[in-house]
């Protein structure tokens, strides 16, 4: 924790109160960063490793997520570059707002505590699942140009074990167009 707050007393996080946002069982620890901002103020402009973002507040807290990879250092490259992919493609992905790669450190947006789950429901579920199919459609869409399989996929694929079909989802199929494979009709899939 003393690099951690070393390196944070000469970023614009400094005065950020640290706690802990996740604990799991990965080499990664996150960390959440939160500053008390003034009452009525629901916005700060922060320059940010030469860029400008608007960090937005809500009763008066800005927060940031720190992620600590200190102990599984090359794993921050990949991170970055498979946020940045996704962000090209207009996919929902954290901005790296900081970053200390000697160290393992790095500064990112902070999505919340607010999982799908949580807000699921009879009313939503239909726009909500809409809008998770959606994003993994246009994930599709990212270059995928020199990007490691994992040893996981390439087992399955050797195996047979992946086999992509379409599925109806609110009246629609979801089915990649790109594909190398010959998909069923659709009138294969009615229930």
């Amino acid at each position: 924790m003393d690099k951690i707050k070393a390196w944070l007393d000469i970023t614009p996080y400094k005065d950020y109160e640290i706690s802990i946002a996740s604990a799991d069982a990965s080499f990664r620890k996150y960390y959440r960063l939160d500053s008390r901002v003034k009452p009525g103020n629901h916005e700060k402009d922060v320059t940010l490793s030469s860029k400008s973002v608007t960090l937005s507040s809500t009763g008066g807290l800005t927060s940031v997520l720190l992620m600590d990879s200190s102990l599984e250092k090359d794993s921050l490259a990949p991170f970055i570059d498979v946020t940045s992919r996704l962000l090209t493609v207009g996919v929902n992905a954290p901005n790296i707002l900081e970053q200390n790669l000697q160290d393992g450190f790095l500064i990112i947006e902070d999505f919340g505590n607010t999982h799908y789950l949580n807000v699921l429901d009879a009313d939503n579920f239909k726009e909500l699942y809409s809008k998770a199919i959606d994003t993994i459609i246009r994930m599709q869409d990212a270059d995928t140009k020199n990007l490691p399989l994992t040893s996981t996929l390439i087992r399955y694929a050797k195996g047979g074990m992946i086999t992509p079909r379409p599925f109806k989802f609110a009246g629609r199929y979801v089915v990649d167009q790109n594909a190398k494979y010959k998909p069923l009709q659709p009138k294969e899939y009615e229930t």
